[in-house]
């Protein structure tokens, strides 16, 4: 994914959809796994989202880090359907279509989640700072 990210951030344009998502460290997931288990907590439940931050936070957050040539742009929920369509033109052709209706949808939601609950049951756990998360996807 980061020889991905550095190739996209590399390109002239730097196409950012629109949408967002909630985020947790891998560190994060871990450390609420021990928890939970050290302290018997049977039948619960928990989502854990460190941040909920749009696309082009994280992109932004990330290319901080990286150098980067190209200038970033949003990319509508339409402009999506539309290359949906041309790559279904395509795959006629025998190309393998990179989207779907459901990727698209999820590229331009915002979702957003609420990892409040283990923070108020477990009073030992808390989530890293962003700044820690990001440098830690660069590595």
């Amino acid at each position: 994914p980061l020889a991905q990210f550095r190739t996209h951030t590399q390109k002239p344009i730097c196409w950012i959809p629109t949408g967002g998502s909630g985020f947790v460290g891998i560190e994060d997931v871990v450390l609420a796994a021990r928890l939970v288990q050290t302290k018997q907590l049977h039948r619960e439940r928990f989502v854990l989202v460190a941040f909920n931050w749009s696309y082009a936070n994280l992109f932004d957050q990330l290319r901080k880090l990286l150098p980067s040539k190209g200038k970033k742009k949003t990319i509508s929920e339409r402009h999506l359907t539309t290359l949906y369509w041309f790559e279904k033109i395509l795959a006629l052709l025998g190309r393998q279509p990179r989207l779907s209706p459901a990727m698209i949808r999820t590229l331009c939601d915002m979702t957003t989640y609420d990892g409040s609950k283990i923070k108020k049951q477990l009073n030992d756990f808390s989530y890293q700072p962003l700044e820690k998360l990001v440098a830690g996807f660069l590595r």
